[in-house]
């Protein structure tokens, strides 16, 4: 099953701002001299797809044993059997993540994965399923 990442519209405004800047002074550059800067346009068509693919293709799988995070182009695969513990977190950490509504995945490994699933309760649901040692903290 196929869940994705929950989408906080902060985050996007922070991501989109320096692009828009971007372009704003690709414009101004246009009306000052006359001229388009063609690797300027270019530059923001690349950055803008880049943020739009890592907002379409961010998701987490469950797929028979194995939890599979998939984040612009990079593709992840954990043991569902190794993991801990599932606990709320407010880190502002990178992560494949879209929200700051954030879960931790802890792995009997001590690894540590941040994500934010959509669909938070069945997400846990069904991971609990595969592993019933799983320890749930969300408050």
């Amino acid at each position: 099953m196929k869940f994705k990442s929950k989408i906080d519209y902060s985050i996007l405004i922070v991501i989109l701002t320096p692009a828009l800047y971007f372009l704003y002074e690709v414009g101004k550059k246009y009306v000052e001299a006359n001229t388009i800067n063609y690797g300027g346009i270019i530059t923001f068509i690349i950055y803008s797809a880049l943020i739009y693919t890592a907002y379409l293709g961010t998701s987490y799988s469950i797929q028979n044993d194995k939890l599979i995070i998939t984040a612009l182009f990079l593709k992840s695969s954990f043991s569902i059997a190794e993991i801990k513990e599932i606990r709320k977190t407010k880190t502002i950490l990178s992560a494949p993540a879209l929200s700051l509504d954030r879960i931790a995945i802890t792995f009997e490994n001590y690894d540590r994965l941040v994500i934010s699933p959509r669909d938070l309760e069945k997400f846990i649901r069904m991971l609990r399923e595969i592993n019933s040692k799983i320890e749930v903290s969300l408050d």
